[in-house]
């Protein structure tokens, strides 16, 4: 109980001793800033910097470049397609469907080559025709001679017919045989004049027949002289290595 009553005066006079400095401590209030909210609405209507103002200018005018681009490529796409369906309307053709894919050629097949018909050197003159592929020279025209294996008469042929009759006729012929193409000397033509023997010379020269004549020249008098030509064959386009 002694200890007690000396403990109590010291602690009560400590209570009081903060609470009169509690008291003595100004009061806390927030600071009083009247123009920080007219500070802020300056700020958010100030413009942007220069720098950054031409940035986004510079990026609308590219996104709007941009996009002019592809509209007027697709605007390009459209005309030429509908350009190509009038097209295909008009010639009857019908369009391939879109998911359709690629065509591929078959595997283990290459596409044949068809190689360039051969240049020949071809001379008339006064009813005298002949001619030979550049490559083989003029003396290959020493080789048209002997006994024609085979013998095509277009006498009295028209010019259309007669060609194609050439045509189908040396495609037929064995290679390496020597021919003899008979043309006619015009006598019963009305103009009196021999059509075919003109045209002969660049019917065997050219074309498909090219491919596989290696020389002619006008047939000699006793297989008709200017009425006829002899022709000396090469091998076929299947029969070449």
């Amino acid at each position: 109980m002694l200890f007690s009553a000396r403990r109590e005066p010291v602690l009560v006079a400590a209570r009081v001793s903060r609470q009169k400095a509690r008291l003595a401590r100004p009061p806390k209030f927030p600071p009083h800033r009247p123009f920080s909210a007219l500070a802020k609405a300056k700020r958010a209507d100030a413009p942007a910097a220069p720098a950054k103002t031409a940035r986004a200018e510079a990026d609308r005018v590219r996104a709007e470049s941009e996009r002019s681009e592809a509209e007027r490529a697709e605007a390009e796409r459209a005309t030429t397609e509908l350009v190509f369906a009038r097209a295909a309307a008009a010639l009857g053709v019908e369009a391939l469907p879109r998911d359709r894919g690629r065509v591929r050629a078959p595997k283990g097949r290459t596409p044949a080559v068809v190689p360039p018909a051969p240049e020949f050197v071809l001379r008339e003159e006064d009813g005298w025709v002949e001619g030979y592929r550049r490559e083989l020279g003029p003396r290959v025209i020493a080789r048209l001679r002997g006994t024609p294996r085979a013998t095509l008469d277009l006498h009295g042929a028209r010019v259309a017919s007669a060609r194609g009759k050439l045509a189908s006729f040396l495609a037929r012929a064995r290679a390496g045989t020597l021919v003899l193409i008979v043309v006619g000397k015009g006598r019963h033509s009305p103009a009196g004049q021999a059509v075919l023997a003109r045209e002969i010379g660049v019917w065997l020269s050219t074309g498909s027949p090219a491919r596989r004549v290696v020389a002619f020249c006008t047939a000699p008098p006793e297989l008709g002289g200017s009425g006829g030509v002899l022709v000396l064959l090469g091998a076929s386009a299947a029969e070449e290595p």
